[in-house]
């Protein structure tokens, strides 16, 4: 059985193994490796794919204007050493987070005793934590109380619906036409069948009598007159 030869073999001694001078070297005919002719002869997929790729967008502001908040948590108070800022008496740790550089106090953890705190802000959880555990925070800024805020909206927006919906008059019902009912006339102008107004109880207007041969009536006098 003869085994299939490779293209390799099969191609060996040849100087560019049928592809030409440049076809087979390198990266060859797909144009280059990655991104290469971006802007060149691959700049319709570029188009298509991400427009953003070449030129700057939006900004960074300073680094000089930029202040960052410095948070501390509540796991983390009995770890502080005493020093200026930090003082323990029994069972009570007072802390000046302030003066230590912290500017707002986190609700992770939990209180292991009691702790008068002097910060520039706290989260409600944090503070209600505090107070719970018999301790006292001083706080410069409080928190806003989302769910509150969003409730009062959520009221106020109801006030606003009710109020609309008392000033709008209603509107007035339409009296009856008389005869009414089924007998009444669509828009087609034709009339119900079955209806029961005064257009359907009318009486039809009675048809002429037919004379003995069919003769209409009050169209001349029957041939046998004429000849009379």
């Amino acid at each position: 059985m003869r085994l299939m030869v490779s293209k390799t073999s099969k191609y060996r001694g040849s100087r560019t193994h049928g592809r030409g001078k440049k076809a087979g070297r390198g990266w060859g005919k797909r144009g280059g490796h990655g991104m290469a002719g971006g802007h060149k002869h691959k700049f319709i997929w570029i188009l298509i794919h991400d427009r953003d790729h070449f030129g700057r967008h939006g900004f960074k502001r300073p680094q000089k204007i930029l202040k960052g908040t410095i948070c501390i948590n509540i796991r983390d108070l009995d770890r502080l050493p005493d020093g200026e800022h930090v003082k323990t008496s029994g069972g009570t740790m007072t802390i000046d987070l302030t003066g230590l550089g912290f500017d707002k106090l986190l609700a992770s953890g939990r209180p292991s005793k009691k702790f008068n705190i002097k910060v520039t802000t706290a989260s409600l959880p944090a503070i209600e934590k505090i107070k719970a555990a018999g301790g006292s925070i001083e706080v410069e800024k409080m928190p806003v109380d989302r769910e509150a805020v969003k409730k009062a909206k959520e009221t106020e927006a109801a006030k606003k619906v009710a109020t609309a919906k008392a000033a709008k008059p209603e509107p007035k019902k339409e009296k009856g036409k008389e005869g009414g009912g089924g007998g009444g006339k669509p828009r087609d102008g034709k009339p119900k069948e079955g209806g029961t107004g005064a257009a359907s109880q009318a009486p039809k207007p009675p048809k002429g009598d037919k004379g003995e041969k069919g003769q209409k009536p009050g169209k001349g006098k029957p041939k046998d007159a004429k000849e009379a």
